[in-house]
């Protein structure tokens, strides 16, 4: 695979005046003859990689890019891929001769029109493009020269990092001849005046996954180097993640940042790959714009190689601490050495690496250990958090680097009464019939609900609807008491936002985001199990498009990955929690002229929560969120597409 760098190209003139990055695959070149500019680039004709060339004649970031071509294949009997923009050099410097005719192609062509043609050519082409480059190009900056951040345009769909070429230097050379208009003829030596070719990028369609080839090993924190390339210049990257053999979770351990992007940032991430266990896997990269349109990189596969992992990472709950290690070693001895929240040292433990690598207690055997967090009668510790350092010592050589990981108290929720927040932005003009049943809808779940919460969730909030930034304002506020353990919506949503967005077809901006509901909950969105001063929520119920995407489980404190709870309550000593969304777009209407709800869509809601809140064989246990659902899909299948749960699959409403 190429290595990408970041690189500026375009008449030197222009270019010393800005400080704007751009993208380019790493040995792309730019060639002026006559009235054409010429790209070339390093390429595998047997790749099945196409690019994406783009031109502005400035770099104002209000000025949109131009495309020249789209999903080009490289050049075909030739390690190199040429494109020919012409008739684009303002002021050209035509030598006092016509223009060579192997490089007369319109600005549509993607390289010369004909097989025979380009190896016939090819010869007097790379002699040709020698001679002009070595008159273009600076000389090559120096191996160690530092990197400089990427700074993409605002309307950029083009993103990527690694390390920079800028040609940007007063001594660079200029090419030869051509003067200002009325100063001497083009073409007749003198001045030196360079020509205004404006400002090229070329980058590879679709999303890849850079420098990571198949058979890798990797350990630790993996570098997630992203590149991505969009026609569509009208949309914002959404989202990016990571999956294993094409599954619908992402990755354990693989973070992103958020999107939008701000300015200058770029979507790398990271995989932590002591959060999963030792072995092979097939990574694949995907991505969605914020209308939708999705991207997947081709699998690449991958062997994770570590010391120690944690397949369960620690984790505290109110009464205990789980510890959950794993080691390449069947015997020796492990220590953790245990620091509370002013890191001051607490003590250390000591046990037995078990035959199948855990870190146990002599006589314990399983995947771990919970540790006791009161003082013997009940009461919690006072530390809001602890830091944990496991060092292994195998039966020979030194002990191995510690495995550290700092893990958060979080408050009990039955000692106190908590209650959950209802509330939906009305799709619907008030003239619609669909204005009513929507209302009916949320009272009816309203209803159903709140039922079963007098002891455990009190007293609920009677369905909130959202017509104002004041009205959200209230509903976050409410989202954030501490007592707020419950959040229902319905209405307009995407990767990122409730309620009528920027992004949406929509004038209203009338909505939150997940960054909304981070600022007053604190939950971590990269491992929404750890934080300061977290605030998890037991169930979230987003009805609305692609909520299932992007932050919104990881905000309210709820794994963006499919759990027990068991893997709450035994291995984390926790309350259970999990959300609900959908990730695509969903039709609630099936008539926008009358306004109705759609029936499927209404039939879909009303089997869901009534089989929640039912019991098993009438007496029986209460059904789980996995058999809501399912029965709610026989009934309205049509209306299923896209439904997604996270965390405890079988939370049952009264737990």
């Amino acid at each position: 695979m190429k290595t990408k760098k970041e690189v500026i190209i375009g008449a030197l003139a222009l270019l010393l005046a800005s400080a704007v990055h751009t993208v380019a695959i790493e040995g792309i070149q730019i060639a002026v003859k006559c009235r054409d500019v010429i790209l070339s680039w390093p390429s595998d004709e047997f790749s099945g990689e196409t690019y994406l060339v783009q031109y502005r004649a400035d770099l104002v970031s209000t000025n949109p890019w131009t495309t020249l071509t789209n999903f080009m294949p490289p050049d075909a009997g030739t390690n190199l891929t040429f494109f020919i923009h012409s008739n684009i050099v303002v002021h050209p410097t035509c030598g006092g001769s016509a223009p060579n005719a192997m490089f007369a192609a319109s600005s549509s062509s993607q390289s010369l029109p004909s097989m025979v043609l380009r190896a016939a050519a090819r010869a007097a082409r790379m002699a040709q493009l020698s001679n002009d480059l070595a008159l273009l190009m600076p000389p090559p900056l120096p191996a160690n020269r530092p990197k400089r951040p990427l700074k993409n345009p605002a309307s950029a769909t083009i993103l990527s990092n690694s390390s920079s070429v800028v040609v940007s230097s007063a001594d660079s050379p200029q090419p030869p001849g051509g003067n200002p208009p009325g100063e001497n003829p083009p073409g007749g030596g003198g001045s030196g005046f360079v020509p205004e070719t404006g400002f090229y990028r070329v980058v590879r369609n679709n999303i890849h996954l850079f420098g990571v080839t198949n058979g890798t090993v990797v350990s630790g924190a993996m570098p997630l180097i992203v590149e991505f390339g969009s026609e569509d210049t009208n949309r914002f990257l959404d989202e990016v993640f990571l999956s294993n053999n094409d599954s619908d979770d992402n990755l354990p351990g693989s973070a992103f940042p958020r999107f939008p992007l701000a300015s200058g940032g770029v979507p790398n991430g990271v995989w932590d790959t002591t959060q999963v266990t030792n072995g092979v896997y097939t990574l694949q990269l995907g991505a969605k714009l914020d209308n939708d349109t999705a991207y997947i990189d081709a699998p690449v596969t991958v062997t994770v190689s570590n010391v120690m992992w944690t397949p369960d990472p620690w984790k505290v709950g109110g009464q205990a601490i789980y510890v959950g290690v794993q080691t390449v070693f069947t015997s020796g001895t492990w220590r953790l050495d245990v620091y509370d929240d002013q890191n001051t040292y607490l003590g250390h433990l000591n046990g037995i690496i078990d035959s199948d690598g855990y870190c146990n207690y002599p006589g314990i055997t399983g995947p771990g250990f919970s540790l006791d967090n009161t003082d013997g009668q009940g009461n919690q510790n006072p530390s809001t958090a602890y830091t944990l350092a496991m060092t292994v010592h195998p039966p020979a050589g030194p002990p191995y680097p510690s495995l550290t990981n700092t893990v958060l108290i979080e408050p009990a929720w039955n000692f106190a009464p908590t209650y959950a927040v209802t509330c939906y932005y009305q799709p619907f003009n008030p003239i619609k019939a669909g204005y009513n049943e929507v209302r009916a809808m949320m009272e009816d779940i309203w209803n159903t609900e709140q039922a079963f919460h007098p002891n455990l969730l009190g007293n609920f909030n009677t369905p909130f609807e959202i017509q104002t930034f004041g009205d959200w304002y209230n509903v976050l506020t409410k989202v954030g008491n501490p007592y707020g353990r419950d959040f229902i919506y319905f209405g307009h949503g995407a990767a990122n936002i409730l309620g009528v967005g920027t992004n949406m077809t929509s004038t209203n901006t009338v909505a939150i985001d997940t960054m909304d509901i981070e600022s007053i909950l604190h939950n971590n969105e990269t491992n929404p199990l750890i934080g300061t001063n977290r605030h998890p929520y037991r169930f979230v119920y987003l009805d609305g498009c692609s909520t299932a995407d992007a932050k919104w489980p990881l905000v309210f404190g709820i794994p963006k990955q499919k759990m027990t709870m068991d893997d709450f309550v035994v291995k984390r000593g926790i309350r259970p929690r999990a959300f609900f969304g959908w990730n695509r777009k969903k039709r609630f209407s099936d008539n926008f002229v009358t306004g109705l709800l759609d029936p499927d869509f209404q039939t879909w809601r009303t089997i869901f929560w009534a089989t929640w809140s039912e019991r098993n064989n009438q007496g029986g246990p209460r059904h789980n969120l996995n058999e809501a659902i399912d029965d709610a899909k026989n009934h309205a299948n049509s209306a299923a597409g896209g439904a997604t749960l996270y965390g405890a699959e079988d939370l049952v409403i009264d737990y």
